[in-house]
C-alpha cells in the first residue's frame, strides 16, 4: 500500500448552505451538507478498472462490504465506457446506473460529483494525493482488510487495481467469493430508477418495438480460450479461419429448433462479434478487446464472416446496431451517446424483456461461448423472475433446453 498525507483543515472547502447530500435509502436523508459533516466523515472509493460492467460489480461488491465494515461512506465510482474510471466531476457514477442502496441499505453513499466539490482528489505520477491507496488481494476477505486498516486515519481510502493480481473477475472466483459478497453482487444487478425508466422507454420505440415478439440470440463469443489466444497465450488450438463461422452454424441450428417451439419469428442477434465503430465513431459495437483484434487479421476476418453468415444469408437483425442508433437519438446523458456501458446495460434490459431468448450458460456450448459470462447469467436471471419470460428462455443452442427454474424443464428431460 501507499499512504499519503491528509489534507489540512484549511484545504477543505467550506460549505455555504445546508442541503441534503446523501441518504441510506431513496426516502431517508441521514446527513446534511455542513462543514462538520465533511470534516468528520471518512470515505472509500475506487478508481479505474480494466474490465467492464458485470466484472466491475465484483469489485463494487467488495468495496460496499468493506465500507460498511470500516464505517466509511462509499463514494460511488465514476463510470464511462462500461468501465469504472478515475474520479471525475464530469462523468456519471455507479449511482446513476445501479441501485446501490438496495444492495446495501446499511451503507452510506455519496455521488462522486458531490464528493469532489468538497474533497478534491489529484493524481500525480500515477498516485492519488491526499489519500491512502490500497491494492486489495482477492483472497483477503473484507473483514480481514478492515481489521488490518482499523487504525487508518486517512480521510480517503482508494481501492486500486493491478492487472497482474487483482482484476475484478478474481473477486468473483470460488477461492475468493463468499455468501455475503455473492448476495451483494446479485443485488447490484438492479438498475437505478433513472436507468430503469430510460431503458423501459426503448421497448415502445418504433425501431425496437418488434423485440416484443422476436427471438433474441445473445452470443458472448469471447471464450476464455479465445481471449488467451488473443493475448498470445493460447490454451489449446483454435482455427483462426473457421472458428466463428463453425460456431455461427451451430447457433443457427439451435435457433431453428427454438423457432419450431415459438413460431417462425424474426431473430435479433446481440453479440460481441459486432465490433468497432462506424459513422465517425458514433455507431459502435463491442469494444473491450478491440486493440487485440486489430492485431489478429485472420481472427477478425473469421468474425466478420460469421456475422455475414447470420445476418446476410439468414436475415438476422443486428441488435447492437439498433441499440446504438437509439442511443444517438435518445441519449441517457450528454456525452454518453455512444457509451459502451450504457449500450451493454440496454442490451441486458432488452434481452431480459424480449419475447424469447436463446443464449449459452451451459457447459455444453462453452466451445463457442463464454458460458460463465456474468452478462449472460444476469439476463437469464432477469427472465427467470417473470412468468412471462422464464419458459421462453433457452440456456444452450446444443440440444436447446430451458433453465432448471422453468416448470417445463423436467418434462424436456
Amino acid at each position: 500500500t501507499r499512504s499519503t498525507t491528509e489534507p489540512s483543515t484549511t484545504e477543505r472547502p467550506v460549505a455555504t448552505q445546508a442541503t441534503t447530500i446523501w441518504t441510506r435509502s431513496t426516502t431517508e436523508p441521514i446527513a446534511t451538507e455542513s462543514r462538520d459533516v465533511w470534516a468528520e466523515t471518512k470515505f472509500l472509493t475506487l478508481d479505474q478498472r480494466f474490465e467492464m460492467n458485470n466484472a466491475n460489480r465484483f469489485c463494487l461488491a467488495y468495496a460496499v462490504i468493506l465500507a460498511g465494515r470500516m464505517n466509511r461512506t462509499l463514494v460511488a465510482p465514476s463510470t464511462r465506457g462500461g468501465h469504472l474510471s478515475d474520479p471525475s466531476a464530469t462523468s456519471l457514477d455507479a449511482l446513476d446506473f445501479w441501485d446501490l442502496r438496495r444492495a446495501a441499505p446499511n451503507v452510506t453513499f455519496v455521488s462522486m460529483k458531490t464528493f469532489l466539490k468538497h474533497v478534491p482528489l489529484k493524481k500525480v505520477t500515477g498516485h492519488w494525493q491526499n489519500a491512502h491507496e490500497e491494492w486489495p488481494n482477492p483472497r483477503e476477505r473484507e473483514d480481514t482488510l478492515a481489521l488490518r486498516l482499523k487504525s487508518l486515519n486517512a480521510k480517503v481510502l482508494i481501492l486500486r487495481e493491478d492487472h497482474r493480481r487483482n482484476m475484478c473477475n478474481l473477486f468473483g472466483k470460488e477461492i475468493s467469493m463468499h455468501d455475503e459478497r455473492r448476495k451483494v453482487y446479485n443485488k447490484l444487478r438492479t438498475f437505478s430508477i433513472a436507468f430503469e425508466n430510460y431503458a423501459s422507454h426503448i421497448m415502445s420505440h418504433p425501431d425496437v418495438k418488434f423485440l416484443q415478439s422476436a427471438l433474441v440470440v445473445q452470443w458472448r463469443s469471447t471464450t476464455s480460450q479465445l481471449m488467451h489466444t488473443l493475448l498470445g497465450n493460447p490454451l489449446g488450438k483454435l482455427n483462426a479461419s473457421t472458428h466463428h463461422k463453425e460456431c455461427a452454424k451451430s447457433i443457427l441450428e439451435g435457433a431453428e429448433k427454438v423457432k419450431h417451439e415459438v413460431g417462425n419469428r424474426s431473430v435479433v442477434l446481440f453479440s460481441d462479434i459486432h465490433s468497432g465503430c462506424e459513422q465517425g465513431g458514433k455507431m459502435c459495437g463491442y469494444r473491450e478487446f478491440e486493440l487485440l483484434w486489430q492485431k489478429k487479421n485472420k481472427w477478425a476476418a473469421d468474425r466478420k464472416a460469421a456475422q455475414a453468415y447470420l445476418e446476410g444469408h439468414h436475415n438476422w437483425s443486428n441488435g447492437d446496431a439498433i441499440v446504438s442508433r437509439y442511443m444517438q437519438e435518445h441519449p441517457f446523458h450528454k456525452g454518453y451517446e455512444s457509451d459502451g456501458g450504457v449500450e451493454g446495460l440496454l442490451i441486458e434490459y432488452l434481452s431480459g424483456h424480449a419475447f424469447a431468448l436463446l443464449t449459452c450458460t451451459d457447459l455444453n456450448c462453452e466451445h463457442c461461448a463464454r458460458h460463465s459470462s456474468g452478462f449472460s447469467v444476469s439476463i437469464v436471471a432477469m427472465r427467470m423472475q417473470s412468468d412471462n419470460t422464464k419458459c421462453l428462455t433457452w440456456d444452450s443452442w446444443i440440444s436447446p433446453r430451458l433453465p432448471a427454474g422453468c416448470p417445463r424443464h423436467q418434462q424436456e428431460r
